[in-house]
């Protein structure tokens, strides 16, 4: 190697540790390209998208060991087609959560690589808003590597069957803590947006029968659920506070049992 060239090859690698990286950083491992490349192929399965993200700052020395690789994530998106039904969508994200998860804690013991997952759909030329939120229906179910393949296919079903009684958004976050959902799996709370009031009681009923704990929303109401199944008859109290024409806005708290509303008159609500 010339003078010259060496010259440049140092330059291009102080640069990198200067940025606070190291070449190679942003490559997912192999085990998860390789598991992607197999979720592609999954039928319902729309697209795979898969980044890797690292600290800026590198891990420091260990007592002049040999120094740690540095934690990231890497996040795999994978979009589902829309039209699947409930227990299509269920089956598929089960079968994607078993490739992704698969050498998740040899990843994580060898290089410090922690997954996250994220099962989503969206609406072809939904561009337009209403209420701040996509003309068409979005789903979006995100997990860690935790929680088992059944308890990620329950919340995908369960999403899939929100939209269809008529959500315009639903997400459910179920984290990456392993047995708590198998334990209580309405603990992983599911975020309802409707376009209107009146599609909440509608709502809640659908989160009872799936026995699945939910947050309901529309422009001018919010029911909070503090992680349990919604009360029907409590949502229908909100949703006629929330209709009352001198109401702006009304709040339901579940583990307060109190309605708040605010009025746009000085006048009782």
């Amino acid at each position: 190697m010339s003078p010259l060239h060496r010259a440049l090859v140092l330059a291009a690698v102080s640069a990198l540790v200067l940025a606070g990286c190291a070449p190679g950083t942003g490559q997912p491992p192999a085990e998860i390209r390789t598991a992607a490349d197999s979720v592609r192929d999954l039928d319902g399965v729309v697209a795979v998208e898969v980044t890797r993200s690292s600290p800026i700052e590198p891990p420091s020395g260990n007592f002049g060991q040999r120094e740690q690789a540095a934690p990231s994530t890497v996040s795999v998106r994978v979009r589902l087609d829309e039209t699947l039904g409930a227990d299509g969508a269920g089956a598929v994200t089960a079968e994607a959560q078993s490739l992704l998860a698969a050498d998740a804690d040899l990843l994580e013991s060898r290089d410090q690589v922690s997954l996250s997952v994220e099962y989503y759909t969206e609406t072809e030329g939904s561009g337009a808003t209403q209420g701040g939120y996509g003309e068409g229906p979005s789903l979006h179910v995100t997990t860690g590597a935790g929680p088992t393949t059944k308890v990620v296919r329950d919340a995908a079903t369960d999403a899939f069957h929100l939209r269809e009684a008529g959500a315009v958004s639903v997400t459910i976050s179920l984290g990456d803590g392993p047995g708590t959902w198998e334990d209580d799996p309405s603990a992983a709370t599911a975020q309802v947006r409707a376009l209107s009031v009146d599609a909440l009681p509608g709502l809640a009923g659908t989160a009872v029968e799936l026995d699945r704990s939910a947050d309901l929303s529309a422009s001018g109401a919010d029911f909070r659920s503090a992680g349990r199944v919604p009360d029907v008859g409590a949502v229908a109290l909100l949703v006629a506070a929330a209709e009352r024409p001198d109401v702006s806005s009304a709040t339901y708290l579940t583990q307060e049992r109190r309605l708040t509303v605010r009025a746009d008159t000085t006048s009782p609500a």
